[in-house]
Protein backbone atom coordinates (compact mmCIF):
# COMPACT_ATOMS: atom_id res chain seq x y z
CA UNK A 1 0.00 0.00 0.00
CA UNK A 2 2.81 2.71 0.86
CA UNK A 3 4.28 1.98 -2.59
CA UNK A 4 1.71 2.57 -4.39
CA UNK A 5 0.92 5.93 -2.68
CA UNK A 6 4.18 6.93 -2.78
CA UNK A 7 4.22 6.19 -6.89
CA UNK A 8 0.71 7.68 -6.91
CA UNK A 9 2.24 11.28 -5.05
CA UNK A 10 5.35 11.02 -7.21
CA UNK A 11 3.36 10.87 -10.89
CA UNK A 12 1.04 13.55 -9.28
CA UNK A 13 4.37 15.64 -8.41
CA UNK A 14 5.77 15.05 -11.90
CA UNK A 15 2.74 16.38 -13.67
CA UNK A 16 2.31 19.39 -11.97
CA UNK A 17 5.49 20.05 -12.34
CA UNK A 18 5.79 19.74 -16.18
CA UNK A 19 2.19 21.49 -16.39
CA UNK A 20 3.46 24.64 -14.89
CA UNK A 21 7.27 24.64 -16.54
CA UNK A 22 5.12 24.26 -19.66
CA UNK A 23 2.04 26.97 -18.96
CA UNK A 24 4.54 29.94 -18.36
CA UNK A 25 4.92 32.39 -20.94
CA UNK A 26 8.04 34.60 -21.65
CA UNK A 27 8.79 37.21 -19.18
CA UNK A 28 8.97 39.96 -22.48
CA UNK A 29 5.01 38.93 -22.78
CA UNK A 30 4.53 39.46 -19.10
CA UNK A 31 5.66 42.55 -18.47
CA UNK A 32 3.65 45.60 -19.87
CA UNK A 33 4.56 49.15 -20.11
CA UNK A 34 3.07 51.75 -17.11
CA UNK A 35 3.50 48.68 -14.72
CA UNK A 36 4.75 49.62 -11.74
CA UNK A 37 8.28 47.83 -10.45
CA UNK A 38 6.40 45.86 -7.36
CA UNK A 39 3.78 44.54 -10.22
CA UNK A 40 6.66 43.19 -12.16
CA UNK A 41 8.43 42.14 -9.40
CA UNK A 42 5.57 40.22 -8.25
CA UNK A 43 4.96 38.88 -11.60
CA UNK A 44 8.14 38.00 -12.99
CA UNK A 45 10.91 38.38 -10.32
CA UNK A 46 13.56 40.35 -9.60
CA UNK A 47 16.19 41.56 -12.47
CA UNK A 48 19.02 39.84 -13.39
CA UNK A 49 20.67 43.71 -13.49
CA UNK A 50 20.00 47.00 -12.65
CA UNK A 51 21.92 49.43 -14.24
CA UNK A 52 21.43 53.70 -13.43
CA UNK A 53 22.49 55.70 -16.24
CA UNK A 54 21.82 58.82 -17.76
CA UNK A 55 20.80 59.49 -21.75
CA UNK A 56 24.00 60.96 -23.62
CA UNK A 57 23.60 59.14 -26.76
CA UNK A 58 21.49 60.70 -29.85
CA UNK A 59 21.53 57.11 -31.45
CA UNK A 60 21.33 53.83 -30.15
CA UNK A 61 21.10 50.66 -32.11
CA UNK A 62 18.45 47.57 -31.02
CA UNK A 63 15.29 47.71 -30.30
CA UNK A 64 15.14 50.72 -28.35
CA UNK A 65 15.66 52.31 -31.91
CA UNK A 66 11.91 52.33 -31.63
CA UNK A 67 11.19 54.90 -28.62
CA UNK A 68 15.10 56.15 -28.30
CA UNK A 69 13.90 59.43 -29.57
CA UNK A 70 11.06 60.07 -27.53
CA UNK A 71 13.01 59.80 -24.41
CA UNK A 72 14.55 63.52 -24.03
CA UNK A 73 18.72 63.78 -23.57
CA UNK A 74 19.98 63.83 -20.12
CA UNK A 75 16.92 61.96 -18.84
CA UNK A 76 18.30 59.61 -16.07
CA UNK A 77 17.52 55.73 -16.71
CA UNK A 78 16.99 53.28 -14.38
CA UNK A 79 17.68 49.69 -16.55
CA UNK A 80 16.42 46.36 -15.28
CA UNK A 81 17.96 44.09 -17.40
CA UNK A 82 16.22 39.84 -17.92
CA UNK A 83 17.14 37.34 -19.63
CA UNK A 84 14.31 35.91 -21.43
CA UNK A 85 13.44 32.61 -23.10
CA UNK A 86 15.00 33.11 -26.92
CA UNK A 87 16.32 36.83 -26.09
CA UNK A 88 16.93 39.80 -23.39
CA UNK A 89 14.49 42.09 -22.23
CA UNK A 90 15.38 45.54 -21.16
CA UNK A 91 12.87 47.44 -18.96
CA UNK A 92 13.23 51.61 -18.59
CA UNK A 93 12.17 53.65 -16.04
CA UNK A 94 13.12 57.64 -16.88
CA UNK A 95 13.57 60.24 -14.29
CA UNK A 96 13.05 58.03 -11.66
CA UNK A 97 9.43 56.74 -12.66
CA UNK A 98 7.87 53.80 -10.76
CA UNK A 99 6.48 52.82 -13.49
CA UNK A 100 7.93 51.21 -16.49
CA UNK A 101 8.29 53.78 -19.34
CA UNK A 102 9.22 51.68 -22.46
CA UNK A 103 10.45 47.71 -22.64
CA UNK A 104 12.68 46.61 -25.38
CA UNK A 105 13.42 43.15 -26.76
CA UNK A 106 16.18 41.48 -28.02
CA UNK A 107 15.61 38.09 -29.69
CA UNK A 108 18.88 35.86 -29.25
CA UNK A 109 20.84 35.86 -32.69
CA UNK A 110 19.39 39.05 -33.71
CA UNK A 111 22.38 41.47 -34.86
CA UNK A 112 21.34 45.05 -34.73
Amino acid sequence: MKTYTILLIGVILATVLVGCAGSSEPIHQQVEVGQTKQEIIEAVGEPDSKENTVKNAEYINGPEEDFWDDIPMGAELEVWGYEDRGGHLNLYFVDGSDRLNYKAFAPEGVVY
